[in-house]
């Protein structure tokens, strides 16, 4: 499977992989407001249908990150279960779960339309 190894300053931090169906993602982010950076390496795992972290790691000024795409047949386990996918019935029910809370919260009225039928 492709896979990533991941390294910190010449020390392997992981091998991350999914298997055949999903999406692999390494991130470095920095927010100005608070100055932090941080490493990222999270991916979806479609068999199980589950968001998935292997790092998250604060990083400093003058860290090397070294990232190598590889074939492996076996990878690290993942730290972390992060979320679980939704079917998209839920996935609607949650929004309007959410527009009803907001709509609340600032005062307004929210009119549904009837289905027809």
């Amino acid at each position: 499977m492709r896979a990533y190894e991941v390294f910190l300053n010449g020390k392997r931090l992981a091998i991350a992989g999914i298997g055949k169906y999903g999406y692999l993602s390494a991130t470095i982010n920095y927010i100005s407001e608070s100055g932090e950076t941080d490493l990222d390496i999270m991916g979806l795992i479609t068999s199980k249908k589950s968001y998935v972290r292997w790092i998250r790691r604060p990083l400093r000024t003058g860290d090397e990150i070294r990232l190598r795409i590889v074939d492996r047949k076996a990878v690290d386990k993942f730290k972390r279960i992060l979320g679980r996918l939704q079917s998209p019935v839920r996935t609607i029910e949650l929004r309007k779960r959410m527009v009803r809370r907001m709509a609340k919260e600032f005062g307004w009225e929210i009119q549904e339309r009837r289905n027809k039928k």
